[in-house]
């Protein structure tokens, strides 16, 4: 039993001087392969969804960037996301945003006043960055209707 185990370990060992040398030859390719930077943006919101959707109002709930100046978000009424009738349009600073725990995260939410009942809307949101270097998000959207009163 002891040949065994001795057979065994030298083979662990012999595995791991093997991996030592492969992960030893590795190169850094970062510097060799070209980065186009015009592709740099903020990422949109992970979360983008309704809540509390009333006759004349709704919530609006998105996951927070800390890289994020301000939240841009619009509400057009009956365009089918065409966003050709903006009736809101309204920018969210991150320290004005108000939160909620959902398990592990952090929901963020905007509410929306003055909406028409039984009326079909759509809503949009984008980052803007802080880095004036960084291109705002592409668009997050989401389409929900009013209650009837």
């Amino acid at each position: 039993m002891a040949s065994t185990q001795k057979i065994n370990y030298s083979i662990h060992i012999i595995i791991a001087l093997i991996m030592l040398s492969i992960m030893g030859a590795c190169t850094d390719f970062s510097s060799t392969f070209p980065v186009d930077n015009s592709h740099k943006r903020m990422f949109s919101p992970v979360t983008f969804t309704t809540d509390s959707i009333t006759a004349t109002s709704v919530n609006l709930d998105y996951t927070r960037n800390p890289l994020t100046a301000k939240y841009v978000m619009d509400i057009s009424k009956q365009d089918s996301m065409k966003f050709d009738s903006i009736v809101i349009h309204k920018e969210i600073i991150p320290a004005d945003s108000v939160s909620y725990p959902t398990g592990a995260t952090i929901i963020f939410y905007t509410k929306f006043n003055n909406l028409i009942p039984a009326t079909r809307y759509s809503a949009r949101i984008k980052l803007v960055a802080k880095d004036p270097a960084t291109a705002d998000s592409k668009y997050d959207y989401v389409v929900f209707d009013t209650k009837a009163q």
